[in-house]
Order: structure tokens, then C-alpha cells, then sequence
């Protein structure tokens, strides 16, 4: 169980300010019950890797994307986008880039994994969230197959899997669909049957969920245009009701559907994104009690229900 950390602070960006932050920043997950960061849209610094090796904290590791993005072909908006934007589609919900930008993707891949190996945390590559960018991914899974020293690979976060469209190519390790409870999903419960990729043979993981939002009176980046992807609470004990409510609906899509991992959004505010666990300047919004409450509901939920050795599921 873990958080999406995107790596942002309100005096540097995406330069942490000092060993000591990111020393800070790493317990504080660990100590609110969390296992796992998805380090999202950003590489880290050594330092930031060495303190989840040090610490026990596993690493999912995105690949910053970028170039356009690819719209699905059940997205009726995507011809009127092809036509305004005029990226060269391709038919299977992939983007054709230039030589370029191709030529980029795979040098700056290639570094980051060459960076990144010698750590034990990452577990987990992550080459396109959200479609963003995402083209070759069968070749880039393959890649990563060989030269990714044996980690998991997460091809295709959030909903633009293509696995039924290359049958019997490896589409990676990982079935990940992002749900905050709105449109198509509503809720957790169902998210799998919601959203109909071919499961076979790979883990299912919740790639994002929650969101669920509060902008504090003093520590907010933009007070009027503050937004969140859940419910905004207005007090920090409506959250923490809505954080514990939430961990109910979870644990119960854990034991339906043997989800192996999810990822909450997220660990602290960006600017105008108030659905951090923490404010941007890192100040808690709800006790650290509440927060190892959340995470306990959660991997409770997971020990209760995880296949027994019989193949039966366990209710403890």
C-alpha cells in the first residue's frame, strides 16, 4: 500500500532543499503505515533511493513522460482532438512520435534505468501513465525485460493497457486501473469487472485512487483555485472520516478482486492540487494516528483475504 509522490516543494520545485527534507519526508511515509512511493513524473536524487533502501520502503518508478498524449479508441472526443491537434495516431491507442522524440524516450529511459539499478528499493518500472506519450509498448516492455535487472514492469498505468491487442506478447507483470469513484467506476467494488482487461497472468493494482481533499487556511499555493480529484472536506476531521470510509471501500475490493497493490493520491499538495496527505510546505492535515488507522484497515484487509495455500481464500 502507498502513495503517489510527485516530488514537488514549494521553494525548489522538483530540487528537494536538503538531505535532511528528503530524510524527513521518507520516515514520515514509513511511520503513516505505508510500504510504497510511486515516484511519479520525476527521477530522484541518489540520496532519496538510499534513505528507502535504508528505511524499507519500495519504490514504483515512473518514467517522466511526455510528447502527446494517446486518447483510447473508446474516447468518441479523439477524431475531433486528431483533427485540432494533428497527432499522427496510431490504430491501437498508441501515438506515433517523431524520430526525435523517439530518440529521446529511449536515451532518457535507458539512463534512468542504468541510474536507478543499483537501488534495491525499485521494484517497479512504470514506462507510460495515462497514455501519456505511449507508443512502442511492447518493445519498451521487452527492453526493459532484458536491461531492467529483473524488476516488475507496469507497462501502461491508468487505463490505457493494449495487452488485447497484441495477443501472446508480453505486456508486462501489472494490470493497473486507475479509479477515483467517479465515471465509469462510481466505486471501488466492481473496478476490475468495470474496467474489462485481460487479467490473465498478471497482478491487479489500483494505480491511483482517493484524492481525497483539504486546503489549509495558511498553507495554501493558490487559495481560489484549489481543486482535489475526490471529496474536499472542510475540517481535518471530515477527512479523516473520509480517509477511514474510504479504507473500508478499499479493503473490500482487495478481498473481491485479490488486488496486490494500491496507490493513494497523494503524499503532500502541489500547488493547486490540495489532495496531499501532508500541505505543500508539509504541514500534516490529520493525525499521524489516523493515518497508520488508514493503512492498518488496508494491509488488514490483505492478510484477511490473500489466497490460502489450498487456493481458498483466507477469513481470518
Amino acid at each position: 500500500h502507498g502513495v503517489l509522490y510527485q516530488a514537488y516543494w514549494p521553494e525548489s520545485l522538483i530540487a528537494p532543499p536538503g538531505h535532511a527534507a528528503l530524510a524527513d519526508e521518507v520516515r514520515q511515509v514509513k511511520e503513516s503505515g505505508f510500504n510504497l512511493v510511486r515516484v511519479h513524473a520525476a527521477v530522484m536524487p541518489a540520496v532519496f533511493y538510499h534513505l528507502c533502501d535504508r528505511t524499507g520502503l519500495l519504490v514504483w518508478q515512473d518514467f517522466p513522460g511526455g510528447d502527446a498524449r494517446a486518447l483510447p479508441l473508446w474516447d468518441q472526443a479523439r477524431a475531433s482532438v486528431e483533427e485540432q491537434q494533428g497527432p499522427a495516431g496510431l490504430e491501437l491507442d498508441e501515438v506515433e512520435r517523431t524520430e526525435g522524440s523517439q530518440a529521446a524516450f529511449w536515451a532518457e529511459l535507458q539512463a534512468m534505468v542504468a541510474w536507478l539499478s543499483a537501488f534495491a528499493c525499485v521494484v517497479c518500472w512504470i514506462p507510460f501513465n495515462e497514455a501519456w506519450g505511449q507508443f512502442q509498448t511492447i518493445k519498451v516492455v521487452h527492453w526493459l525485460r532484458e536491461f531492467g535487472g529483473g524488476r516488475w514492469i507496469n507497462a501502461a498505468s491508468g487505463w490505457n493497457d493494449v495487452s488485447d491487442l497484441y495477443p501472446g506478447r508480453d505486456a508486462g507483470d501489472i494490470a493497473d486501473v486507475h479509479n477515483y469513484e467517479g465515471p465509469p467506476f462510481m466505486k471501488l467494488s466492481g473496478t476490475f469487472s468495470v474496467w474489462p482487461l485481460p487479467y490473465e497472468g498478471r497482478a491487479l493494482a489500483l494505480g491511483e485512487y482517493g484524492g481525497l481533499g483539504l486546503s489549509v487556511e495558511g498553507h495554501e499555493w493558490a487559495p481560489d483555485s484549489s481543486w482535489a480529484y475526490g471529496a474536499v472536506s472542510a475540517t481535518s476531521e471530515e477527512l479523516a472520516d473520509a480517509l477511514l470510509a474510504l479504507a473500508g471501500r478499499l479493503a473490500t475490493l482487495l478481498c473481491e478482486s485479490r488486488v496486490s497493490a494500491a496507490i493513494y493520491t497523494q503524499w503532500n499538495d502541489i500547488e493547486t492540487e490540495v489532495n496531499g496527505l501532508v500541505t505543500y510546505d508539509r504541514v500534516a492535515k490529520v493525525p499521524l494516528a489516523v493515518l497508520r488507522e488508514f493503512s492498518a484497515v488496508v494491509t488488514g484487509a490483505h492478510e484477511r483475504c490473500r489466497p490460502s495455500h489450498d487456493g481458498d481464500e483466507q477469513r481470518l
